[in-house]
């Protein structure tokens, strides 16, 4: 969803082979439209439905509002978690990834 429209872009091209400044510059796009995405929440925001268009099935899905945001931070820990095992396989601990540890170094 991008702006109450479908983001029907799909990931960058050659994303499975990018130079790490092209992810950067797309998780920076796709981390500014989440701020904007939550900056203008409201509460009947919060209820109302959202959708978003999966390119590659070419279908188009539809939640309320809520569920995806709990989905989106449900998803993005296991990412977090998923990151910091292998990580610390190779012997290289991310440390604490506790969301409580992350507001607190930002004080």
């Amino acid at each position: 969803m991008l702006n109450g429209k479908p983001d029907t872009s799909g990931p960058p091209e050659g994303y499975e082979r990018s130079p790490i400044d092209q992810v950067r510059r797309w998780f920076d796009k796709s981390h500014k439209e989440l701020q904007e995405y939550a900056a203008a929440l409201t509460e009947d925001k919060v209820v109302g439905e959202v959708s978003a268009f999966n390119p590659w099935e070419k279908k188009e899905y539809r939640w309320p509002s809520w569920q995806l945001v709990t989905h989106l931070v449900n998803h993005s820990t296991q990412h977090r978690a998923e990151a910091g095992l292998m990580l610390a396989a190779l012997g290289h601990s991310p440390g604490d990834l506790d969301y409580v540890f992350f507001v607190q170094e930002r004080k």
